[in-house]
């Protein structure tokens, strides 16, 4: 039997999921994480919750019903306008709540270069993936406003990197452009 917390927690990340899930595709708020990544974290941020909240309990069986839950809002996403299920999104749901093996994961990049690439892509082969954890920070919206911040701090002090613009590598390389670019612009005074 469930007790209250558990039932909370159960019925807040069903809410939730069932919403992003299912809201229409004009209705949907999309990060620049893209689709996959958004899928991953959110059942891996309700997982954690289901997990956590079942203390005593096992979590096999919690991480099997959400794995059904993913299922059954993918296949309802038939219903919602402009809103498509495919079996790689449930992956990546699925993704979200465990985590892959090397061979999986070699797997799966190799399946996602085919879709990309075509037919070139059939004789590529995994090589090897690097898990750094906290790699990038966590950046929810709003966290860096304005979105480009300034390079140029004082006079001949420039400033760049991704928590310039945003945080990932093309934030990165964007804020040193900008900041290149205000050097070339200081030096042509």
């Amino acid at each position: 039997m469930l007790r209250p917390l558990q039932t909370s927690v159960w019925v807040i990340c069903a809410s939730v999921l069932g919403a992003l899930s299912l809201l229409p595709a004009g209705n949907v708020y999309r990060t620049n994480l893209g689709n996959h990544a958004e899928h991953a974290l959110a059942y891996a941020a309700a997982a954690f919750l289901v997990v956590l909240a079942q203390r005593d309990q096992p979590s096999s069986r919690a991480l099997l019903l959400l794995t059904a839950y993913a299922a059954a809002l993918e296949y309802l996403q038939r219903f919602s306008p402009g809103r498509v299920p495919q079996v790689e999104d449930f992956l990546f749901s699925v993704l979200g709540m465990q985590q892959l093996t090397e061979q999986q994961l070699g797997g799966f990049i190799i399946a996602q270069m085919k879709n990309w690439f075509g037919p070139v892509a059939r004789s590529w082969r995994y090589l090897k993936s690097y898990r750094i954890p906290h790699a990038q920070p966590q950046q929810f919206p709003g966290a860096l406003e304005p979105a480009q911040r300034p390079v140029r701090i004082r006079p001949r002090v420039y400033l760049c990197g991704d928590h310039r613009d945003n945080a990932s590598i093309h934030g990165a390389m964007v804020s040193g452009r900008r900041a290149a670019e205000a050097v070339l612009a200081d030096l042509a005074r």
